[in-house]
């Protein structure tokens, strides 16, 4: 985002300059072309901000709106330009399509280095999300309740387990090993902030799905952030043998639904 929307406008508008300097004053620099708009550049730098602090709740899912939006925005602008454009020393017939389809590429090229960056190696993060999950079938077993009415249902059930905590569904004890860490005062404010979401390596949500009192499935969708393993007649939770792509799962195979309200662990 702050390369494409906040660096790259300041580039093409240095180089600019330079061609306004020189005897070619109607030659359009073609990198202003394949430039966001310069006062776009709040609103990337907004988003790129949003994306890294998470403020509240959904700010991932705002920011990345927001990038969207700025991004069409630039886009109906380059068209608008393209259209009453009318210097023939100017040549469009190509860069319209490098201009429109050039940030996209830098982002699928740069995104995985940033993500390295950012979070660390996938490998090791792999085992960090499967540690966790093992965490938090410890804690519904042995520091946490399900509020009785879900199995009853006897239907499928498939929830963030943030959105379970926040709605009483689930709950946990202060003796949690994944909720109840985030307590502990190594934890650093990033980490603290993960945890009391709920949040897996990669920022995204663990997730939970059960049905009746069979199986519990706890999961998430890895490093490539889709969910690949689908059960479209939702009949049953997904099986071992039904997982695919790199999405990330342990089950609690004999689990105890207990039906006991235990403490809630304090939020301040």
């Amino acid at each position: 985002m702050l390369w494409i929307g906040v660096i790259l406008p300041l580039a093409a508008r240095y180089q600019q300059q330079k061609l306004n300097s020189s005897a070619e004053t109607n030659q359009l620099s073609k990198w202003v072309f394949v430039a966001p708009r310069l006062f776009l550049r709040p609103w990337f730098a907004l988003a790129g901000v949003v994306y890294w602090i998470q403020p509240a709740l959904m700010a991932l899912e705002a920011s990345e709106l927001l990038l969207g939006l700025v991004m069409l925005t630039d886009i109906v602008l380059k068209c608008q330009l393209l259209s009453s454009k009318s210097d023939s020393s100017t040549d469009f017939s190509t860069w319209p399509i490098v201009a429109i389809f050039a940030p996209l590429l830098l982002g699928a090229v740069s995104n995985p280095f940033i993500d390295r960056f950012v979070f660390g190696a996938d490998e090791e993060l792999v085992a960090q999300a499967r540690e966790e999950l093992a965490d938090i079938a410890w804690d519904l077993q042995h520091a946490g309740a399900i509020y009785p009415e879900i199995p009853r249902q006897d239907r499928l059930f498939d929830s963030r387990l943030y959105s379970c905590v926040r709605e009483d569904m689930l709950r946990f004890t202060d003796e949690s090993r994944f909720y109840g860490a985030r307590l502990n005062s190594g934890l650093g404010e990033r980490e603290t902030r993960r945890r009391s979401y709920f949040l897996e390596p990669w920022h995204n949500p663990y997730w939970i799905c059960m049905k009746g009192h069979g199986p519990v499935q706890l999961y998430c969708f890895g490093p490539n952030r889709r969910l690949e393993t689908l059960v479209l007649n939702e009949e049953r939770v997904p099986h071992e043998s039904d997982l695919k792509g790199d999405d990330i799962s342990f089950w609690i195979d004999n689990f105890e639904h207990r039906s006991q309200s235990p403490v809630t662990p304090n939020h301040d």
